[in-house]
């Protein structure tokens, strides 16, 4: 079989396989622009721990993500939608924890320790480079001999 060949049947499948995720890509676009699709993106699954409840195959998060849905068309807020799924589940449903009380600490905490590590880190090394600079002032002043014995070392050598 030529490349020709070859080539020309496969050209069919590729413009199917294109067409075909041109439509899913253009319904996802049409979805992902309401809060209600961006809450189930944020929020976690109480179904399947670890993902959230757009990435969960259960059946029960679908029909959460399908109220939530309905919620949005019913013209709720998604704060309030969002208040009723944590009343009804849990803070375990954040993503992430709240930047407020001891929340912050999960966003300042990483922060605060890797400067602190940085400075420990910097006065350890200043500490090492001082004692190296001593060990070396030491050194040199211990190879230097006091003017009286050098004069000694002299006669004594001479003779």
């Amino acid at each position: 079989m030529t490349l020709r060949r070859v080539a020309i049947s496969i050209l069919p499948l590729f413009v199917l396989s294109i067409s075909c995720f041109a439509t899913a890509d253009d319904e996802v676009a049409q979805d992902s622009s309401t809060w209600g699709f961006q809450l189930s993106r944020e929020l976690m699954s109480p179904y399947c721990p670890g993902r959230t409840l757009a990435d969960c195959p259960s059946s029960q998060a679908d029909e959460l993500r399908l109220w939530i849905y309905e919620q949005e068309k019913q013209g709720r807020t998604q704060g309030e939608v969002e208040q009723d799924l944590l009343a009804r589940f849990g803070e375990e449903m954040r993503g992430a924890p709240r930047a407020q009380g001891f929340g912050l600490a999960a966003y300042w905490g990483p922060a605060v320790l890797f400067l602190l590590g940085g400075w420990i880190a910097l006065r350890f090394l200043r500490r090492q480079k001082f004692k190296k600079e001593q060990v070396a002032r030491t050194a040199a002043s211990a190879t230097a001999l006091d003017p009286e014995i050098s004069r000694i070392l002299e006669e004594e050598m001479r003779q």
